[in-house]
C-alpha cells in the first residue's frame, strides 16, 4: 500500500490541481514542464491560442475543464488543419501546445475534459478517411506489383535486373503504407480508449529531446524558432523511402553538430518508375569538396551495402553519428544560431576517470598531457557518467564502411558499434570518440592475437600504461 501511495503525487499550479503518476521526482519535472509550456510563445508575436470564440491558452483551457484535467490529442500533420476546422464548426474549445517532438509528424492540442469525447470523434472520423485512402493506395500498388511480377516471368538480362529492383521498391512502398495504416488504426483505438491523452502522456512524447533534459531552456529556444526534436543515427536518417505520401515536399536538412556539415536530402517522384520516390543527397565535406549520392535504381539492401558506407566516409562520420533533422532551412539556421548557447545544469561534466588521451610511448609530451589532464579533472565535453571519451590524434583515426577505427602503438582498435559511437573532430590534431563504457572494442580484429575489450577496460589499461611510461621517463 505504501508503495502505491508513493507512486502518486498531487500538485497545484495556478489554482489548477493535477494528479501525477510517479513520485516526487516525476512531480518536480511535471511542474517544471508545465511552467515552461505556459510561457511558450510569450513575446514572440506568434498567435499560439485559438478556440471557436476568443483566444485561449492552455491555462485557460485548464480552468474551463470540468470533471478532470484537460486532455491532449496528438493529431497527424496531414489532417491537422481539417480536424481543427471541423472542431471550430462544432463550437469546441482547444488550445495549441508546443510540439515536443517535431519528428513524429504530429501536433498536440489540449481540450477541456467535458469536450474530449466530441473532439475525439472528429479526429477518429478524419483518421478513418485517411486509412481508407491509404488502403486504396495499397490495392493500386498490388496491381502494379502483379504486372511487374508477370513481366519478370519471361524477362532476361538487364530488363530482368531492372524489374527486380522495381518489384523490390514497390514491395518496400507497400510496407511503408501498411505501417501508416497500422499506426493510424492503433491511434484510433488509443483515442477511443483514452490512451496517451493525459498531459503527462503528452510530456512523454518529448523523450530523447532537449525538453526532457531542461523544459525551460527547450521552450526558450522554441520561441526563437528552434524545433524540439530528438537526434537520430546517420544510418537511420539516410534510408531509402519510396512512397510519395510520406515524404516532405521541401526535402530535409541534416545537421551534424560535431563538424558543422549539412546534408541536403531531396525527394524525387519518378514517373517512369510507377511514381516511386528516390532520394538525392548533397553536401560539402570539411575540406569544402562537394559530393552527391542517389538511391535511384537500387534496392534498400544495395544502398546500405554499397552506397551508404561510401557516403558516410566522404562526410567523415560513422553510422552511429547523431544528426539533427529539419524540414525548413529557417529551422536549421535558428538551431545553429540559438541552440546550446547556455550550459545545461542537468548535464554532468566528465569525471577525471572518464577522460582518456592516447599517445605512443615515445611522445613524452603527449603522455604528460594525458596524465596532467586526467589529474586535473579537465572536462572537454558534457556527457553523462556512463560515457567514456577517447581523445586520439586525428592522423590515427579512420572510418571504414562508416565504422570508427584508430591506430595505437602499432595496433588497430575497432569499435563494434554494439553501442552508439560518436566521432567528433575538435581541431586539426585531436579527435574525440565518445561511447558507452560497455561498448565493445576489438584490437587487431581478425588476427590470431586479436583481443576484445569493453571501452572502460581499455581506457583503464591505457591510462595505467601512460602512468608507468611517465614515471619511467621522469626517472631517467
Amino acid at each position: 500500500m505504501a508503495d502505491e501511495i508513493s507512486q502518486v503525487c498531487s500538485l497545484e499550479f495556478e489554482t489548477v490541481k493535477y494528479v501525477i503518476k510517479g513520485g516526487v521526482k516525476a512531480a518536480a519535472f511535471f511542474l517544471k514542464a508545465l511552467k515552461a509550456i505556459t510561457e511558450w510563445g510569450i513575446n514572440t508575436g506568434v498567435d499560439i491560442k485559438e478556440t471557436h470564440v476568443g483566444k485561449h491558452s492552455y491555462k485557460d483551457i485548464a480552468k474551463m475543464s470540468e470533471g478532470g484535467n484537460p486532455q491532449v490529442i496528438q493529431i497527424d500533420n496531414d489532417i491537422f488543419d481539417k480536424v481543427l476546422e471541423d472542431a471550430k464548426k462544432a463550437g469546441l474549445h482547444f488550445a495549441y501546445l508546443p510540439d515536443l517532438n517535431s519528428a513524429d509528424n504530429k501536433k498536440p492540442v489540449a481540450i477541456p475534459a467535458q469536450e474530449f469525447a466530441y473532439f475525439a470523434s472528429i479526429v477518429e472520423a478524419n483518421m478513418g478517411k485517411k486509412v481508407d485512402e491509404k488502403e486504396s493506395d495499397v490495392k493500386k500498388i498490388d496491381d502494379e506489383l502483379k504486372e511487374v511480377n508477370e513481366k519478370l516471368l519471361t524477362a532476361t538480362g538487364d530488363e530482368k535486373a531492372a524489374l527486380e529492383v522495381k518489384s523490390e521498391n514497390l514491395n518496400q512502398r507497400k510496407g511503408e503504407l501498411q505501417e501508416v495504416i497500422d499506426n493510424s488504426k492503433q491511434d484510433i483505438s488509443n483515442i477511443k480508449n483514452g490512451i496517451g491523452t493525459s498531459f503527462q502522456d503528452y510530456l512523454q512524447s518529448a523523450k530523447g529531446t532537449e525538453f526532457e533534459k531542461d523544459p525551460e531552456k527547450a521552450v526558450a529556444e522554441l520561441n526563437k524558432g528552434v524545433p524540439i526534436t530528438p537526434s537520430f543515427k546517420a544510418s537511420e536518417c539516410f534510408q531509402p523511402v519510396r512512397d510519395p505520401a510520406i515524404v516532405p515536399e521541401q526535402g530535409l536538412k541534416f545537421y551534424l553538430p560535431e563538424n558543422g556539415i549539412v546534408v541536403t536530402r531531396n525527394f524525387v517522384i519518378d514517373e517512369k518508375d510507377n511514381n516511386n520516390v528516390y532520394s538525392t543527397y548533397s553536401f560539402k565535406n570539411s575540406s569544402g569538396e562537394m559530393y552527391s549520392f542517389s538511391d535511384k535504381g537500387m534496392t534498400k539492401e544495395k544502398w546500405n551495402e554499397q552506397q551508404l558506407p561510401k557516403m558516410l566516409d566522404n562526410i567523415g562520420i560513422s553510422e552511429d553519428t547523431m544528426c539533427k533533422t529539419f524540414e525548413h532551412e529557417k529551422e536549421l539556421n535558428a538551431y545553429i544560431k540559438f541552440h546550446d548557447k547556455v550550459d545545461l545544469n542537468s548535464e554532468k561534466k566528465l569525471t577525471k576517470d572518464q577522460l582518456l588521451v592516447f599517445s605512443s610511448a615515445e611522445a613524452e609530451s603527449s603522455i604528460n598531457k594525458a596524465v596532467d589532464d586526467k589529474s586535473k579533472g579537465i572536462a572537454s565535453a558534457k556527457i553523462d557518467k556512463d560515457v567514456v571519451m577517447f581523445e586520439v590524434p586525428t592522423k590515427d583515426v579512420y572510418l571504414d564502411n562508416g565504422k570508427v577505427n584508430f591506430f595505437m602503438d602499432g595496433k588497430v582498435f575497432s569499435f563494434e558499434h554494439d553501442q552508439l559511437v560518436n566521432l567528433a573532430p575538435t581541431d586539426s590534431e585531436w579527435s574525440k570518440i565518445t561511447t558507452n563504457k560497455s561498448s565493445t572494442v576489438i584490437m587487431d580484429k581478425g588476427k590470431e592475437h586479436s583481443k576484445s575489450f569493453k571501452a572502460d577496460e581499455l581506457m583503464n589499461a591505457v591510462n595505467e600504461a601512460a602512468k608507468n611510461i611517465l614515471s619511467h621517463t621522469k626517472g631517467r
